[in-house]
C-alpha cells in the first residue's frame, strides 16, 4: 500500500474524539457488533452515497488501542486504499462501516484486533506491537466514491501521475549521487567498483552472490552478508528480479557493482512485501562463482 504525507491534520483530529478509559474499548462508540463500533468525525451528508458497484478511495491509518500507530510500517505510517464496495458479510466485517460513510466523510472504527487482521478484513498477521485480545482503530478520511466508470478513469490518472513521480525520483537520485553515467539498453546503470575476470554466466546457470539491496528512501530490503550466507539460485529464474538477472549476464566472476535499477525491472507496479509500489532500487553485488 502508498505512503501519504498529508494525513497530519486529519490524525490530530482523532485526539479530540476519543480517550480510552477503563469502562471498555467501545464506549462512546455506536456498535456495528459486540466487537466492533465506529464514530463520524466529519459528516459530509450532501455527499456521493455508498452503494453497490462503488469503490472508496480513502486515506487512513491504524493504531493501537492506545492511540499508538501501528509498527507494520505500511499501515502505521497512512497509506491510501482503494476497495470496492461489496455486499457486507456476517460477523464483523468492516464492510458494515465503510458502507455508512459518504463522499468527504471521516470516521474512526474500532474492532478487536483478531478480528480485524483475520482474512475477513485485512488479511495480516498481527503487528509486533498489537496483543491478541486487544482492540485496534481505523482512523478514515474518504477522498472519493467513484462509480465503475469513474474508478476506471481514476485508476488511469493515478498510474500516470505515478509513472511521472517514479521517473522523477529516479532522476532526482542520480543527480544528488552526482551519476552521470547513462542506463544501458534495459535502463539499468551499472557501476563497476571491483573488476572480475574470465567469462559471464550465461541464463540457466547456478550463480552464486553476495547483495545488499535497498530503495532509493534507503530501506533496506535483503542483506546476504547480514544473513550470513550467500544467495544461490539458477540465472534468469523467475524469483529474482528482471533487474538482477539481466545484470549478472554482463559481470564477471569476482566482480562487484552497483546497480541501480528502476521500478519496472524490479516489483513494478504492484510492490512486494516490505517493498513499495514503483521503488526504485540500489544493489551492491558481489558475483562470487557460477557454474
Amino acid at each position: 500500500m502508498k505512503k501519504i504525507n498529508y494525513l497530519l491534520p486529519f490524525v490530530l483530529l482523532t485526539v479530540l474524539f476519543f480517550s480510552c478509559g477503563k469502562k471498555g474499548p467501545l464506549k462512546g462508540y455506536k456498535k456495528i457488533t459486540k466487537i466492533f463500533g465506529y464514530k463520524i468525525l466529519s459528516d459530509m451528508t450532501r455527499g456521493t452515497q455508498p452503494g453497490k458497484g462503488y469503490f472508496m478511495v480513502a486515506n487512513a491509518i491504524v493504531k493501537t488501542e492506545q492511540d499508538s500507530a501501528v509498527s507494520e510500517p505500511n499501515l502505521g505510517g497512512g497509506f491510501t486504499f482503494q476497495v470496492p464496495l461489496r455486499a457486507v458479510k456476517p460477523g464483523s466485517d468492516l464492510m458494515k462501516g465503510f458502507q455508512k460513510l459518504s463522499d468527504g466523510d471521516s470516521a474512526v472504527f474500532i474492532m478487536l484486533a483478531d478480528t480485524f487482521f483475520s482474512p475477513l478484513n485485512f488479511n495480516m498477521k498481527l503487528p509486533d506491537n498489537v496483543k491478541s485480545g486487544s482492540y485496534v482503530k481505523l482512523y478514515i478520511q474518504v477522498l472519493r466514491l467513484l462509480d465503475s466508470t469513474q474508478y476506471d478513469m481514476y485508476v488511469e490518472e493515478q498510474e500516470i501521475q505515478n509513472k511521472v513521480l517514479a521517473r522523477q525520483t529516479f532522476d532526482a537520485y542520480l543527480s544528488l549521487a552526482g551519476i552521470t553515467q547513462e542506463p544501458d539498453n534495459n535502463g539499468i546503470i551499472r557501476i563497476v567498483e571491483k573488476k572480475g575476470s574470465g567469462k559471464s554466466p550465461t541464463f540457466g546457470q547456478t550463480v552464486t552472490i553476495n547483495l545488499i539491496c535497498l530503495t532509493m528512501t534507503g530501506q533496506e530490503i535483503a542483506n546476504t552478508y547480514m544473513e550470513g550466507a550467500p544467495d544461490e539460485f539458477i540465472l534468469g529464474d523467475s524469483q529474482m528480479i528482471d533487474g538482477l538477472n539481466f545484470s549478472l549476464i554482463k559481470m564477471k566472476k569476482g566482480e562487484k557493482s552497483r546497480l541501480i535499477i528502476p521500478y519496472y525491472l524490479a516489483y513494478k507496479e504492484q510492490g512486494a512485501e516490505g517493498v513499495p509500489p514503483y521503488a526504485h532500487l540500489i544493489m551492491d553485488v558481489e558475483l562470487i562463482d557460477f557454474k
